[in-house]
């Protein structure tokens, strides 16, 4: 049984060695690295010092990429003369796709939790809708949002839209005594493209304020940063005061959105 299995490594080893001369294994997957000359070397330097992949390949797809270099350095230096006209090329605009991100919608009011939706509010299209909580909660049930549902790329600039943050309150919500509805315009700021998520901090004064995050789970910290809490802080003392007025942001807060 043991020689069988030993049979089996090796002939499978052999047929991969076989396929990596014939075709380079970096240079069928070159699309996938940063460089302008010589990606496919380049992939294969990265798969080979991936320590990740040595131990559950039992180190035959490192080594795929070590037969596979040599092979990927001729062909990388054949199309090397192509890389560089593509490298010195204009850039035409590609298409954009998708890039959902979740949003995490935190009531920091003394109201219960309600729904709430963003519309782009050039085209009135609803981009995403939810419901806010003490504690957001990471996952599949957060809402997400398209970040290039309102970062338009057009030559020769870029154009974001602006958005329109909706929520209703219901009767018996505070000393509200029937459904009101509170709009808030915000525009996001061009470090969307880099988030890995939004955070919504709905704010007494029915003030909203969204913030680009780094991490796509819900960090209940962000809440405890100075300049948030003393922008929570100053809207609550208004709210006590029944002297609410347009909020206005704190200009020490980041990628928060205007």
């Amino acid at each position: 049984m043991k020689k069988w299995m030993l049979s089996k490594a090796v002939l499978s080893l052999c047929l991969m060695s076989l396929a990596a001369q014939l075709s380079g294994c970096g240079t069928l997957a070159r699309g996938d690295s940063y460089k302008d000359t010589y990606r496919g070397v380049d992939r294969d330097k990265r798969e080979i010092a991936n320590a990740y992949l040595w131990a559950p390949s039992f180190g035959l797809w490192p080594l795929f990429h070590i037969i596979s270099l040599p092979i990927d350095a001729v062909i990388d230096t054949v199309l090397l003369p192509v890389d560089l006209v593509l490298k010195h090329a204009p850039k035409k605009e590609l298409a954009q796709s998708a890039e959902n991100i979740p949003v995490f919608a935190a009531n920091l009011t003394n109201l219960p939790d309600f729904s709430y939706s963003i519309q782009n509010k050039l085209t009135g299209a609803v981009l995403t809708t939810g419901r806010t909580s003490k504690i957001p909660q990471s996952g599949s049930i957060s809402p997400t949002l398209d970040i290039f549902s309102v970062m338009k790329t057009k030559y020769p600039e870029p154009r974001i839209d602006p958005v329109e943050i909706k929520w209703e309150v219901s009767p018996g919500s505070g000393n509200l005594h029937g459904t009101t509805t509170f709009t808030e315009t915000r525009t996001p700021t061009s470090n969307l493209r880099l988030a890995k998520g939004i955070i919504i901090l709905f704010m007494p004064c029915n003030s909203v304020m969204v913030i680009n995050s780094e991490r796509s789970f819900y960090n209940s910290n962000i809440i405890n940063q100075k300049s948030i809490q003393d922008s929570f802080k100053k809207l609550t003392q208004m709210a006590m005061q029944s002297q609410c007025a347009p909020a206005e942001i704190n200009p020490e807060l980041q990628d928060v959105w205007r």
